[in-house]
């Protein structure tokens, strides 16, 4: 397989060399251009096509021989793995890390706005962007700060419906637990504590409190 124009341009910045399948596709490039036969011609080959490649690059690499030109190539992937590793990650209103291809909903005051999609990530930034906070960009274009983004999908009509017929254990997800153990929480308490009641009762008044929450969301963007 021998890199192609568009796939060089992408590599064009030394910080894009971050993996080993890069290193992998430059040195079968180099090979394949070198294909001759006899082997003192077919390594002047490849040295001079892998000189062209990392030249491409942007790497100097110019009166290298072809082990020397790897071993520089390996440093450079290297340092820019150790660079990446030391990026601060970007956190959504939950404190998960938002990475690119996620999904995101918006968190937000307004109640017309609040749980709506707002997009598939396609970048992600630490800095440097409006107000100098973290921030993405969709794929579909725009962007936002990610102090207003959550990886929670807001809850629908069907969501709870899908719950009626569960069992305490199931809808819980305690059938492992123990009740000292129970895995449940609601505000950081269990649900039992929460709502003053045994583990069923504690079923239907939360299933209350959701078609609840959901009709009030409803209601909300009704009257805007």
């Amino acid at each position: 397989m021998i890199i192609t124009r568009d796939e060089l341009n992408k590599i064009k910045e030394l910080n894009k060399l971050n993996d080993s399948s890069t290193l992998l596709k430059i040195i079968q490039s180099a090979e394949e251009f070198g294909v001759i036969d006899g082997r003192k011609e077919r390594q002047e080959a490849n040295t001079i096509a892998l000189r062209k490649v990392l030249t491409d690059c942007g790497l100097e690499v110019e009166g290298m021989g072809f082990g020397d030109m790897l071993y520089e190539l390996r440093k450079t992937i290297k340092d820019s793995e150790d660079e990446t590793s030391k990026e601060p990650k970007v956190l959504d209103v939950d404190g998960v890390e938002i990475k690119p291809g996620d999904k995101v909903y918006r968190r937000d005051e307004i109640p017309s706005l609040d749980g709506t999609f707002a997009g598939v990530v396609e970048s992600v930034f630490a800095d440097n962007g409006p107000r100098n906070k973290p921030w993405v960009r969709y794929k579909t274009g725009g962007w936002d700060l990610v102090e207003g983004l959550t990886h929670q999908r807001p809850e629908t009509l069907q969501d709870v419906i899908a719950d009626l017929d569960k069992e305490y254990v199931e809808y819980w997800g305690c059938a492992d637990y123990s009740c000292e153990e129970c895995p449940a929480k609601i505000n950081g308490k269990t649900p039992c504590d929460y709502y003053k009641t045994g583990c069923t009762n504690a079923t239907y008044k939360d299933i209350k409190r959701r078609l609840e929450a959901i009709a009030k969301r409803m209601e909300v963007m009704r009257n805007e």
